[in-house]
């Protein structure tokens, strides 16, 4: 779960994103980055984000970042990703929340479980299966 983002630059494709869905992949990234690994915890490999704080306190810290993981899920539809990987994005982000409401262990748990960052790379994989697909169809014909 703790991959990277791909920097990729989908502006030179041929319109299959257009720019207003690539301004909010680029977006959906950033907030994904912020919430789940912008901070390396000193002396360690791990990173934490917003959500790894926020969800310290109790309860509403949850259900803020519980607000944004869905916030990411809900953009998803604009790419016209499919039921299957829709629900991969749910059950992450579930997953996420659900264990966040215990204490302490939700807060480890934190440590490992990147949510939004797999839900961005699930949406990523999503477009440049897209993109692959539209070039493969432009090639044959």
């Amino acid at each position: 779960m703790n991959k990277k983002l791909k920097k990729k630059d989908y502006s030179g494709e041929k319109k299959i994103i257009d720019n207003s869905l690539e301004e909010k992949l680029k977006s959906l990234k950033r907030m994904a980055h912020l919430l789940d690994d912008c901070i390396k915890v000193p002396g360690t490999d791990w990173k934490i984000g917003v959500d790894g704080i926020v969800g310290l306190i109790p309860v509403i810290g949850d259900i803020t970042t519980g607000c944004f993981s869905a916030y990411i899920i809900y953009q998803a539809r604009n790419f016209n990703i499919p039921k299957k990987t829709l629900l991969k994005m749910i059950w992450n982000a579930s997953l996420d929340i659900g264990i966040g409401f215990i204490p302490i262990l939700g807060d480890q748990f934190d440590l490992y479980w990147k949510a939004n960052l797999a839900n961005v790379n699930l949406l990523i994989a999503h477009v440049e299966n897209e993109i692959a697909d539209h070039k493969r169809d432009d090639s044959f014909s």
